[in-house]
C-alpha cells in the first residue's frame, strides 16, 4: 500500500502526539525531570563531609537516589508520628522522607521501624535547614525552602492524596576509600584529572583536619644561648578545645569542651593578677608553668600529638632562629600534665583524679606533691577533690601524646566520675541545654574548684611558700561570667562580655553557621568562633597594658612585635569597658596538623598519629517539586499507547482518495490545468 505525502505527514503528526504523551509520562516517571519544580539557591555552607582515616571513612554517601517528601517537625507530639512514617496521610506514599526539625528534637525522636529508609533533612535555625541521616552523617547547606510548596500540599489541613511537595538533590565528591587514596589523589602529580575548565580552578580533594591549639605562659622561659641544651622544667596544665557530633559543625560542646576550659582561663588571670610572686619563684627555680588548649583531641588527638612531635624536632615553641625567643622545650622537660575534663557534667559535686599506675610508682614525688596541691586548692572554695582513691589508669587523655614521646611525664586527669564517663552527650551535637539556677550554681562550684585546684598546683610546682599561695584566689564573678558567655548562651554575641572583647571583629552572620552559632568542630572549611574568643581570652587573662599605656593604636602595637619571638602584642578591646589597648602576654595560637602529614612515606595505616583527612562534597543541584501518584504515571503511559495505535488504526486503512476533496486535485498534481 502506498502512501501519498500528506497521508505520511498526517500519520507522523498522530504518532508524535502519542510519543509526546508517552514521554511526558516518562518525565513524570523521573522526578529529577518534573516539570513543576524549584531549582534552590544555597545559602551558606558545604554540601555534605566525607571524614576519612587511614582504615575507614564516613560521612556523605549512598547509591540510591536522593529523593523525598518534606515533612515539617515542630513539637515532641509531632516527633512521635514519625514512627508510624505517617501512614494515615501518606498511605499509598512507599518513598522517602525529608524531615524538617530543630536539632533539641533529634535526641528524642525513634527512627521510623518499617522496611523504607528514612532521612532526616534538620532545621539548624529557623532560616536555615541542614540535612542528615542515620546513614549520611553529615550536614548539608542551610537553603530556603518555599513555604508554599510545603504548606499547600503536605502541610497541616492539606489532602491526604496526591500530589505531595517532594525534594531532590545530587552530591558530587572525589574521595573514596581511605585517607591513603584520597591524599594520594589530591597531590599536586594527580590533581590534573580534577581541574575545573570553566574557572581554572583545582579543587582540594581532601585536606588534613588542623587543630588551632592555644598556648599561654603566666611566666616565659626565655631562651639563654650559653646554658647549651634547654633544662627548664614545666607544668602543663591542659584541656582539650573541640568536639564531634553526628552532624560535624554542629558540635556545641557545652560540657565536654567549655568548662574545662573556663576552669583554666581562670586560673591563668589569677597567676597574672599575681605575676611577680611566680615570676620570682619561676626564675629562682627554672620551673615554669605552662597552659595548653588543644585543638583536634576528637580526631585521634591531632593536637596534643602535633605539640608533642614538634618537641621532639627541636621546634616548639619556636624553631631556633636569631632573635630573642622563648626557650625550647622538649617532651623530656614536662615533669607533669594536668588535664581537667567534663566538668560539671555529673550530679554530683565531687571531683575524682586519675593517675597512670605504673608511672606513678616509680617516680610519683611530682604528682603526690601536686595532689596535696590540687586538695588544698579544692578545699579553700569549699569543694572536694578525692585524692587518695586514685584511679590507676589514665582515660582517653592529652598525656597519651606527651607518654609516648618521653617514657618519665607523669599525668593527672581531674573528672567528675571515679570509674564510669556517665556523660552521654559527649562528642554529641546534644552538649547543650537550658540551666536553672540550682544546676548553674553546681557547674560554676566545680569550675571553681577545678581553677582554684589548678592555680594552687601551679603555685607548688614553681615553688611559692605555702603561706604565700594561701592567699591566692579565684574571681568567681570572672568564672560566672564565662559559663553565662561559653556555656548558657546561644550564641557569642548575645553576651555583653563577649561582644565587647569581639569589638566588631566579627559579626553575626546569617549566611554562616560558624558565624553565628557555637562549634567546635575543626572541619578544614570551618572557622567557629570558639578557638579565637578563647585565643582572646588567654590574651586578656595573661596579658599585661600596663608597660603599653602610652599606644594608641593597632600599628603601635603590631611594631612591637617585631625583632623578637618571646611576648605578643595584640590591640583588643578590654572585655569589661570595650576600650581598646595593646596587651602584652606570652600567648601562642598554632594551627597544627597531624605529624602524619609531614613524615615522608607515613604508613597511614599505623595508628601512632591521627590520618583524618575531610574531603567536602558539591551540591550538584537542589530541586523542590510536586510528584504525582505512581498509578497515574501508569495511566498516563497507557493513554500515550492508545492514541498511537489508535492513529495507527485510522491512518492505516486510508487510501489515497480520503484525503482528496477536490477531483481537480488529482489533475493539478498530473500537470493538467484545474
Amino acid at each position: 500500500m502506498e502512501f501519498s505525502s500528506n497521508v505520511m505527514w498526517t500519520f507522523s503528526v498522530f504518532i508524535l502526539l502519542g510519543c509526546l504523551v508517552i514521554q511526558c509520562n516518562a518525565g513524570a516517571a523521573n522526578p529529577l525531570e518534573e516539570d513543576i519544580y524549584v531549582d534552590e539557591t544555597i545559602v551558606e555552607g558545604a554540601a555534605c563531609y566525607r571524614i576519612m582515616n587511614g582504615t575507614h571513612q564516613f560521612g556523605c554517601h549512598g547509591s540510591k537516589e536522593t529523593m523525598g517528601v518534606v515533612m515539617s517537625i515542630e513539637s515532641v507530639e509531632e516527633a512521635k508520628l514519625i514512627s508510624t512514617c505517617w501512614r494515615d496521610k501518606f498511605n499509598n506514599y512507599n518513598g522517602k522522607f525529608f524531615l524538617l526539625m530543630s536539632l533539641d528534637l533529634l535526641n528524642r525522636i525513634s527512627l521510623c521501624n518499617s522496611s523504607f529508609e528514612l532521612r532526616l533533612w534538620t532545621s539548624a535555625v529557623p532560616a536555615g535547614k541542614r540535612e542528615f541521616s542515620d546513614e549520611w552523617r553529615a550536614a548539608f547547606p542551610r537553603c530556603k525552602l518555599p513555604e508554599s510548596c510545603y504548606s499547600l500540599f503536605n502541610g497541616k489541613g492539606s489532602s491526604s492524596d496526591y500530589p505531595f511537595c517532594a525534594v531532590s538533590f545530587g552530591v558530587f565528591n572525589s574521595a573514596a576509600g581511605s585517607t591513603q587514596i584520597c591524599y594520594r589523589r589530591g597531590l599536586e602529580s594527580s590533581k590534573f584529572i580534577d581541574w575545573n575548565l570553566d574557572t581554572g580552578i583545582t579543587p582540594e580533594i581532601c585536606s588534613p583536619l588542623m587543630g588551632f591549639n592555644i598556648f599561654g605562659f603566666p611566666v616565659p622561659c626565655m631562651k639563654n644561648d650559653s646554658t647549651g641544651h634547654p633544662n627548664s622544667k614545666y607544668l602543663m596544665l591542659a584541656t582539650r578545645m573541640d568536639s564531634f557530633g553526628v552532624i560535624p559543625d554542629v558540635s556545641p560542646g557545652d560540657m565536654a569542651v567549655m568548662t574545662p576550659p573556663i576552669s583554666l582561663l581562670a586560673s591563668a588571670r589569677a597567676m597574672a593578677t599575681n605575676a611577680e610572686l611566680f615570676q620570682s619563684a619561676s626564675r629562682q627555680n627554672n620551673k615554669y608553668v605552662m597552659f595548653s588548649v588543644f585543638n583536634g583531641e576528637a580526631f585521634d588527638y591531632i593536637g596534643s600529638s602535633a605539640t608533642a612531635y614538634k618537641m621532639e624536632q627541636n621546634a616548639f615553641p619556636h624553631a631556633n632562629s636569631t632573635v630573642p625567643q622563648l626557650d625550647l622545650i622538649r617532651p623530656s622537660q614536662v615533669d607533669l600534665v594536668i588535664e581537667a575534663q567534663l566538668i560539671g557534667s555529673s550530679e554530683g559535686k565531687e571531683l575524682f583524679v586519675h593517675v597512670d599506675g605504673e608511672r606513678f610508682e616509680k617516680s610519683g614525688q611530682i604528682t603526690k606533691s601536686a595532689l596535696q596541691a590540687l586538695s588544698a586548692g579544692a578545699k579553700s572554695v569549699g569543694a572536694h577533690i578525692d585524692t587518695q582513691n586514685l584511679g590507676k589508669k589514665i582515660p582517653s587523655a592529652s598525656w597519651h601524646s606527651f607518654a609516648k614521646s618521653d617514657p618519665n611525664v607523669q599525668s593527672i586527669v581531674i573528672t567528675p566520675f571515679q570509674e564510669t564517663i556517665k556523660y552521654n552527650r559527649y562528642n554529641s551535637m546534644a552538649d547543650y541545654g537550658s540551666y536553672d539556677p540550682d544546676t548553674r550554681t553546681k557547674i560554676i562550684d566545680s569550675m571553681m574548684a577545678v581553677s582554684s585546684a589548678t592555680l594552687r598546683a601551679g603555685a607548688e610546682y614553681v615553688g611559692i611558700e605555702p603561706t604565700k599561695a594561701d592567699i591566692l584566689s579565684i574571681d568567681r564573678q570572672f568564672v560566672s561570667t564565662l559559663f553565662d558567655c561559653l556555656v548558657a548562651s546561644d550564641d557569642f554575641y548575645s553576651c555583653k562580655f563577649l561582644e565587647k572583647l569581639n569589638g566588631g571583629r566579627f559579626n553575626q552572620s546569617k549566611h554562616s553557621y560558624a558565624l553565628e552559632y557555637k562549634s567546635t568542630y575543626i572541619g578544614v572549611a570551618q572557622n567557629p568562633l570558639t578557638r579565637m574568643f578563647v585565643h582572646w581570652l588567654m590574651i586578656y587573662a595573661l596579658g599585661s597594658k600596663k608597660e603599653t599605656f602610652n599606644i594608641k593604636d593597632k600599628k603601635q602595637c603590631d611594631d612591637m612585635k617585631l625583632d623578637q619571638e618571646i611576648y605578643v602584642y595584640d590591640w583588643q578591646p578590654d572585655p569589661l569597658t570595650g576600650q581598646f589597648h595593646c596587651y602584652k602576654s606570652a600567648t601562642l595560637m598554632m594551627g597544627m596538623r597531624s605529624p602524619a602529614f609531614d613524615i615522608p612515606d607515613y604508613d597511614f595505616k599505623n595508628s601512632t598519629y591521627s590520618t583524618w583527612t575531610e574531603s567536602v562534597y558539591e551540591l550538584d543541584k537542589l530541586r523542590i517539586f510536586v510528584i504525582e501518584q505512581q498509578n497515574l504515571q501508569y495511566w498516563m503511559f497507557g493513554l500515550g499507547l492508545l492514541v498511537s495505535l489508535l492513529s495507527l488504526l485510522i491512518v492505516a486503512p486510508c487510501g489515497e482518495s480520503t484525503f482528496i476533496i477536490d477531483e481537480g486535485e488529482t489533475e493539478a498534481e498530473q500537470g493538467e490545468p484545474l
